[in-house]
Formats: structure tokens, sequence, C-alpha cells
């Protein structure tokens, strides 16, 4: 295949990528029958963008300043590869593809360093949900919930406390099976990781977009009659563990996230519409339209 051929190829691809995820986006916007007149007016749009812009930058931060063990990256090609990112995400189970889009804005020999470098970004979002929901799993379970085992709800707790202090001293795991399992490249990674002396910060970074999150939610929910501050704010913290425990095996975590709200925020009085069409103006906020712009980047990224 001549190079010519070579890039109108990878050219119609990302078209297509685009397409595909601007296919997605409307059918989840009209086909699942979103009330644009629960929440869409100028002020919502001002706080939601600006409440979006910070959560991805905040996550275009964590990635720079993961990354730079890799590799130096200016801030704007960190918000770029995020934004890709997302997009990859958007059409993975779990978005789990989310990794491929950021290692696109790396150079190609530190791809896949930059592979093991996403997926550790990841999970310390993913403990920062676990820690979070755990606790309010365990406080709910203790004030209300009483007459049941509360052994069996603190078990997600301490499993959670567990899981952040190892990753905070990963070298407790004493991993010396590594070198034998993984190829020497990925082993070094891994050991990099190991040594990595500011995990703490990272957890903070992934702290910051969890408290962003919150907030989206609390203001969302807000519009509701039946708006109690600490019982929505516990609800919401019980959406993200659950939608984190239960794995998507379709595209995206719409799929999870949604019935999992319409179970927890139904005790505390939600109508199923208010609380569907709450999910999907945040999905709508929040991933859909960043989603768009980083196929969009994407779709007009220099090969290399």
């Amino acid at each position: 295949m001549s190079k010519t051929t070579q890039n109108i190829a990878i050219h119609l691809l990302k078209v297509l990528f685009f397409a595909v995820c601007g296919i997605y986006i409307y059918e989840k916007v009209v086909l699942d029958g979103f009330e644009f007149s629960y929440f869409l007016t100028p002020f919502d749009f001002t706080i939601f963008t600006i409440l979006m812009l910070l959560n991805w930058f905040i996550e275009a931060l964590k990635w720079k300043y993961l990354i730079r063990e890799v590799e130096e990256i200016r801030v704007s090609n960190a918000i770029k590869s995020t934004l890709a990112g997302l997009s990859f995400g958007l059409l993975t189970p779990n978005r789990m593809g989310n990794f491929i889009g950021k290692i696109l804005y790396l150079k190609p020999e530190n791809r896949i360093k930059g592979t093991l470098y996403a997926f550790y970004g990841n999970f310390s979002q993913m403990l920062t949900t676990f820690l979070f929901g755990s606790l309010c799993f365990f406080w709910t379970f203790e004030n209300y919930y009483s007459s049941m085992h509360v052994s069996l709800a603190i078990l997600p707790f301490l499993f959670s406390m567990v899981m952040t202090f190892l990753f905070l001293h990963p070298e407790k795991l004493q991993f010396k099976w590594i070198a034998k399992v993984f190829s020497a490249e990925v082993s070094e990674v891994i050991h990099g990781l190991y040594a990595f002396q500011s995990k703490h910060k990272v957890l903070f970074y992934a702290a910051l977009r969890h408290l962003v999150y919150t907030i989206q939610y609390l203001i969302v929910l807000s519009y509701s009659p039946n708006f109690d501050f600490i019982p929505v704010l516990l609800g919401i913290q019980m959406i993200f563990f659950l939608t984190t425990m239960i794995p998507s095996l379709v595209f995206g975590k719409m799929m999870v996230r949604g019935p999992v709200a319409l179970f927890v925020m139904a005790t505390l009085g939600y109508s199923t519409s208010f609380v569907l069409n709450a999910i999907l103006f945040i999905w709508l906020i929040n991933i859909a339209l960043p989603s768009l712009l980083g196929s969009f980047l994407f779709m007009v990224k220099k090969r290399g």
C-alpha cells in the first residue's frame, strides 16, 4: 500500500470515528427521549460548561503529571489527548479504550509505556470512587439499616483502605515475579510506577475530579422538590460506587448508571423521568460534548 493510500485510509477512519461518535450521541439524546425543559437554561449551560471544563482540565493535569516520567508534554497536548481518550472510551466497554486516545499524542516509542501509565491513572480514579462510595455505603447501612449485619457493609470500606495503602506503598507487595512474567520494557515501567514518588498527588487530582462530578449531580438533583442534601449526597456516592462495581459489557457506562441511579434515587422519592433526564443531562454536558470535540481533534490530528 502506497503512502498516499495509507493517508487516505487513515483519514477516512478518523472521519468514520467522528461520525460514529456523533451518531451515538444523537441516538442517546433523541431516541432516549431527553426532555430539555428539565435543565437546559442559559444559567445551566454556563455552570455545567465551567464544571465540565474544570473536570477535564484536572484530568489533563493528572495525565501530564503522570506521563512526565515517560515524556514531557505540553498542557495543550495533555488536554487533546484527554479528550481523544474520552472519545475512544465512549465507544468501548467500561470506557477502557480511553488509553488509546491518550497514547496517540505520545511519541510512537513511548506508547507502550504510556498505556501502563494511562491504566494507572484510570485505577487512581476508580480507587477514589470506590473509597468515597464504600465509606458512604458503610455509613448508610450503619444509620439506616442497623438491623442488618454492619460487618458486611464495612468490608468494602476496609478493602478500599487496603487498596489505597497499597497504591501509595506498592513496595510492600514485593512483586519479584514481574520480571519473569512480563517483558523487560513492561517490567521497567511497572517498577517505575512502584518508585513513583508522588502517588498522593495523583490521588489528589482524582479526588478533585470526584468532587467536581459530585457537585454536578448535586446541582441537577436540586431541581427536584424532593432534594435533601445529606441523603442525596450519600445517594450520589452510592451511584458512583455501584456503577464502578458493576462491569459494563456494552458501550458506555450509561447502560449501567441509569438503572443504578433509578434504584438508588427512587428510595429518596425521585421520579423515574426526572432521574433519567438528570443522568442524561450530565452525560450530555460532561461526556458527550467533550467526546465529540475529542473525536474532531483526533480527526484533524496530523500523523506521527
